[in-house]
């Protein structure tokens, strides 16, 4: 299980990661943001198409990652070193076996949480 504030450093095991738990299942994406009242979105049935992720360790010191999935683009940036940043303006991940947690801030201030569960293979 993977659980902190993702630095720069992290970002391509959080990358590989959320790849091994998403690759070849079908999963839940619920988003709910402060800005719309925490009212959830929610998409059923999403694949993973590709995960990526950057690094950039010149001037300015920050990382991303991106997940492309049958819905569209979602992800995030750090610019945090190392440590706890208790103010989520760089995502705090859990990583479990079948969930990712992320909580992190929108570029215009406000809370996002999102969960990615995966979906249970029913049989009709």
């Amino acid at each position: 299980m993977f659980s902190k504030t993702v630095t720069v450093k992290d970002i391509p095991e959080v990358a590989s990661l959320i790849h091994e738990v998403l690759d070849g299942h079908k999963y839940v994406f619920v988003a709910v943001n402060e800005g719309f009242g925490y009212r959830p979105e929610v998409h059923t049935d999403q694949e993973c198409r590709k995960v990526s992720y950057w690094q950039n360790f010149e001037s300015d010191i920050y990382a991303g990652l991106n997940v492309c999935d049958t819905y569209g683009v979602w992800g995030f940036s750090t610019t945090q070193i190392e440590g706890y940043d208790a103010t989520y303006q760089n995502p705090f991940v859990t990583i479990e076996h079948r969930k990712i947690e992320i909580t992190h801030r929108a570029p215009c201030g406000y809370l996002l949480r999102w969960l990615i569960q995966i979906q249970e293979d029913v049989d009709d």
